[in-house]
Formats: structure tokens, C-alpha cells, sequence
């Protein structure tokens, strides 16, 4: 029985992309990827086709945020990663881009309180292809819940729609 599980999901389920790099150059354009890029276009090509879910790491690999779709994966991510973190506020120092300049007349900056947007936390993303509409709302629902104190996420699924696993599930 476990092993047509595995047959089923894996008929079902279909990684785009892991661990795939966020372009940065692109992020002055609200973009993850580099569509002028020939393997990126095909990236895009693939995600736009593609309904399922996605995740978006830190600089650490760690999930921040995972979403879902039933329709197109490109445009639910691009969306996600423009997304204003309201509820997720963090210190911090402004400093100069690309250059130092030394604090003059006892300038000191000062240390501010900061509401973030995903594309300034985000550096890399994962993407999965999931045929059942059913199975997208379940995985979602399931990692959201094993990584409630990790993810940037407000809305916490119900579990009405997880059981209890019994012995049976074996049999």
C-alpha cells in the first residue's frame, strides 16, 4: 500500500525548481528571476504553466514564506515576493549602498524599527508542480504547520481537513 502511495504522489507531484538563486539585480524591478535570460525565460515559461507550491528561503536556507496556487505559479510568486510583511518588523540601521562614509559632527544613524517586504528578505526559491487541487491545499496546510515559528506567514490553516493517522493507513 505505502509503495502506490509513492507511485500516486510522485505521478502527482513535480519539482520546477529548488534552492534556485533570486536574482537581485531584478529586484529594483519587484522581479525573483531575469526573464532576459534565456534559462530564466524558460523558468518563467515553466512556473506560468504550473499550478502548486512555492517557498521562498533567507540567506540561511530557511522557509520564510510558502504559498500556493491553483492557476499560475509565476504570477502567485511574484505577487507573494512583492508582498508588504506588515506583521513582521525588525531593527534596523540605514546605512549608504555601495559606499562608506565616515558619521560626521557626531552623526550617528540611528537604529529603527523597519516593516520588511519578502523581496528584501528572500534570496533563494523553490517551486513544485502539483496536478490535484486537493493535494496543493494539504501540502500547504502541512507545512505550514510543521514551520509555524519559521515562516513569515499570518494565516495559520484549520486542520479540518488532516485526520488522525491510525494503523489502518498501513494495512
Amino acid at each position: 500500500m505505502a509503495k502506490e502511495t509513492l507511485v500516486i504522489a510522485n505521478q502527482k507531484i513535480h519539482p520546477i525548481v529548488e534552492f534556485f538563486e533570486i536574482d537581485f539585480e531584478c529586484r529594483n524591478d519587484r522581479e525573483f528571476i531575469d526573464t532576459a535570460q534565456t534559462d530564466r525565460k524558460i523558468l518563467r515559461s515553466a512556473l506560468s504553466k504550473s499550478k502548486g507550491i512555492y517557498a521562498f528561503y533567507n540567506s540561511e536556507f530557511e522557509v520564510i514564506y510558502v504559498g500556493k496556487t491553483k492557476s499560475n505559479l509565476w504570477n502567485e510568486m511574484k505577487f507573494a515576493f512583492n508582498r508588504r510583511m506588515d506583521h513582521y518588523q525588525r531593527y534596523q540601521v540605514q546605512h549608504p549602498r555601495s559606499k562608506y562614509s565616515e558619521p560626521s559632527n557626531g552623526f550617528v544613524r540611528t537604529i529603527r524599527k523597519k516593516q520588511f517586504y519578502l523581496f528584501d528578505l528572500a534570496t533563494h526559491f523553490s517551486a513544485y508542480a502539483i496536478e490535484d487541487d486537493t493535494l496543493i491545499d494539504l501540502i500547504e496546510l502541512m507545512m505550514i504547520r510543521i514551520m509555524p515559528n519559521d515562516i513569515l506567514n499570518v494565516r495559520m490553516e484549520g486542520n479540518t481537513s488532516l485526520r488522525a493517522y491510525s494503523a489502518e493507513d498501513v494495512a
